[in-house]
This record gives C-alpha cells, structure tokens and sequence, in this order.
C-alpha cells in the first residue's frame, strides 16, 4: 500500500530539485561566428571617444560599463585589423606578448562576446566571477587567425564579470558586446511550486509522527 503522506513529501522534494533546474542554461563558449550576441544590450567600437591613438586604455570607457587592464592601446587599424570580421574603425590592441590582458565589467554580465584579431596564436579566455582570480566559471582555448580574424568569441548564458586573455603574443579587439545580468532574478514558477507543495509534505509528516510519538506517554 502507497504512504500517500510519504509520497506528497517525496514529490514535493523532487519537484523542488526540478525546479533548481528548470531553465538554467548551460554555458556556451563563443569560439568564433560571423554575429556575437543577438542583440546585445551594449556594443562598444572603440569609436565613441574620438581618436585616442596610442593611448593606454584603461578607464577612458567606464561609462560604457567596462574598464581595461595589462597593456591595451587604441589603435586606428593600423596593424591589418581593417576588413577583418568584426573590425571598423579604431579598435584596442595589445602587441606585449605574454602579458594577461583583463576585461573588467563594471557590473556582472550573462554574456559578452568581441572579435578578435592575431597570428595563429593560441588564445586561452577566461570567464571570472569576481575578478580574476575570484571564482573561475569558463574557460576555453583556440587558435585566433590574422585577417580576416577569428570572428567573435565569448561566452553566452553564464553570470560573470571579468575575461582575462591569456596569449603569447599580440591581439587586437573591437566591437565589444554585453548583456547586463537582471539585478533581482525571480523564482522560477515550478521552483516555488515545488517548495510550496515540500512543505506541505513536511508539514503532513512531521504531524503524523509527531502524533505518534507522544501517544501512551502519561503527562508530566
């Protein structure tokens, strides 16, 4: 015979895990596409304060939401970026090799993609929560081509707030794109479902056993 108790309280638990899962995606790493986000919230092309060539870059867009960090110099596609996927205009390079070069967000992010520009180099990048050396989320590797460039990378569907760029030689970046992470997520609608109908079921076990526990003992 079913404990139709036992099993409200069991259900309950499973929906609730169900609803822990239900529509969080998996990360996806951009490794190179023709389009990076579909329409992203943000875009910066570097062309929005004018001609900074050869500036260090590092704050001069941070109300743009993004700062930059390790050796990034703007630069007018002087260094056969033009015509590559991605690249109009000026554009931000950083031709120290082995140096980390960092991406920061002002605030976290679910998805951020650039197209990026180098020699066949190996390109490791970095998905941080935190700050680089905060708590790592993704991370993938490939091989980042000359012109016409490797297209946009990235990662889509993950909360984060800093990449980090990890290379043995140069790279140019340009078209950067990012959503804003929500400032409040809410509950999927199956997850309080489920927490409502575990406690029901809790609440139901605990009464029944709590009963039969204090059954045949005399009063104090």
């Amino acid at each position: 015979m079913i404990n139709v108790n036992r099993s409200i309280a069991t259900t309950g638990m499973v929906l609730v895990l169900l609803g822990i899962g239900v529509n969080k995606a998996e990360a996806i790493a951009i490794t190179g596409e023709p389009v990076g986000l579909t329409n992203p919230t943000n875009v910066i092309n570097f062309d929005e304060l004018g001609n900074l060539q050869n500036q260090v870059i590092t704050n001069q867009f941070a109300s743009y939401g993004v700062t930059f960090s390790n050796n990034f110099l703007w630069d007018n596609a002087t260094f056969g970026q033009s015509g590559s996927i991605g690249f109009s205009g000026g554009a931000i390079r950083s031709p120290f090799p082995g140096t980390s070069r960092v991406i920061s967000f002002l605030n976290p992010v679910t998805d951020a993609a650039f197209a990026a520009v180098d020699q066949n180099a190996a390109l490791t990048v970095k998905a941080w929560l935190g700050g680089v050396n905060g708590t790592l989320v993704e991370t993938f590797t490939r091989s980042i081509p000359f012109n016409p460039g490797s297209g946009f990378i990235g990662f889509k569907d993950i909360l984060f707030d800093t990449i980090e760029l990890n290379i043995n030689s140069g790279i140019s970046i340009d078209t950067l794109q990012f959503n804003p992470a929500p400032p409040n997520p809410v509950p999927e609608p199956i997850t309080i479902l489920g927490l409502g109908i575990g406690s029901v079921g809790m609440a139901v076990l605990k009464r029944k056993y709590g009963k039969k526990e204090t059954q045949g003992k005399a009063p104090v």
